[in-house]
């Protein structure tokens, strides 16, 4: 087998998912990489990372991109996101609760070292009970809710499915907004 041939095979893996029809992505770790393609020594992330960049190369003709998962830091390959929105269906079609509900989840998990208390979501969403929208997230494996402790983390299936660095961008933007709009008054 080729590297290519192994890249390929590693970064496409998935697993059968909770319901039956569904498939989960599992991709891989740099340690299984390096140990597949045989890298060893001292300059094995640096040659993995290298290897890693030709092929990106080479397989963005077929609209396929290399990402890495910021929750878990698995590597996995996808298609481009124009080809992503053509074929995909978007869960929160005429949900917009649930993104909104996902948004601050997101938004709190990542100010809050990862773990946050549903009271908090209700909290800054402001409503009674958003239990309902929270199984939904847990039901697409977005979100993981621990039932005793009423804490919610992020599932990392959540990485491979959204762009975390285009939310964080957008995030950022907007808070630089506000705060240009603070200034001006």
């Amino acid at each position: 087998m080729n590297e290519y041939t192994i890249l390929l095979y590693l970064l496409t893996r998935t697993k059968q998912g909770n319901s039956n029809d569904k498939f989960e992505i599992i991709g891989a770790s740099e340690e299984e990489l390096c140990d597949s393609l045989h890298f060893t020594g001292k300059f094995t992330k640096i040659q993995l990372h290298e290897l890693m960049d030709q092929f990106s190369k080479s397989i963005s003709i077929f609209n396929l991109q290399l990402k890495q998962n910021p929750f878990n830091f698995r590597w996995y390959l996808t298609q481009s996101s124009e080809i992503e929105e053509f074929f995909s269906s978007n869960p929160f079609s005429g949900k917009p609760r649930i993104a909104a509900t996902l948004c601050t989840v997101l938004s709190l998990c990542m100010t809050n070292n990862g773990k946050i208390d549903i009271n908090s979501v209700r909290k800054i969403r402001n409503k009674k009970d958003i239990r309902k929208d929270l199984q939904e997230l847990e039901k697409l494996n977005f979100i993981n809710m621990e039932k005793k402790s009423n804490l919610i983390s992020i599932n990392p299936y959540l990485g491979y499915f959204m762009d975390i660095e285009g939310f964080l961008n957008i995030l950022e933007n907007e808070i630089r907004k506000k705060n240009i709009e603070n200034v001006d008054e």
